[in-house]
């Protein structure tokens, strides 16, 4: 639990950044003729807005804390009750991404060793193509042997 000594130490810590201002509001810029001219980005002003407004809910929270526990406490349980079920969400979603994540892997892999596969498989293709080859020849050989037969029946008679 804090004490009121440290939450005091801690405020007067912070108190001070919130009067800091990180990053000029303006620019000036000198053109080549040496005139200049004044420019407002509003980067500054967004960050000082943005630095306060954490600052202050800091300090907030802090005197919640050293203040009243049991508002502190309040404000925690409500924080954790109204982000526990999105917590949930966000992991069961995580669970279900990685389960589709995986399918696909095995996918990816049984396809790459289905590739590797069929490369390895080339030396049989050329050698079936090599026995269609021999074997297309030796039906050629055999028809031409029939009919040449066929004409020299034909010639006797």
């Amino acid at each position: 639990m804090f004490t009121a000594h440290v939450v005091g130490q801690v405020l007067k810590e912070v108190e001070p950044i919130l009067h800091l201002h990180y990053l000029p509001t303006s620019s000036t810029v000198t053109s080549m003729t040496g005139g200049s001219s004044h420019q407002n980005f509003g980067v500054a002003s967004d960050i000082d807005v943005k630095v306060k407004r954490g600052v202050g809910r800091l300090s907030e929270n802090m005197h919640i804390i050293a203040n009243e526990p049991s508002l502190a406490m309040f404000c925690l349980q409500e924080h954790i009750r109204k982000e526990i079920p999105q917590m949930i969400k966000h992991k069961n979603d995580f669970a279900g991404q990685h389960r589709l994540l995986q399918g696909t892997l095995y996918d990816c892999d049984y396809s790459i060793g289905a590739v590797k596969s069929i490369d390895k498989s080339k030396d049989n293709f050329e050698s079936i193509q090599n026995h269609l080859r021999n074997a297309l020849f030796f039906k050629q050989q055999i028809k031409f042997e029939e009919n040449r037969r066929k004409a020299n029946e034909k010639k006797r008679k």
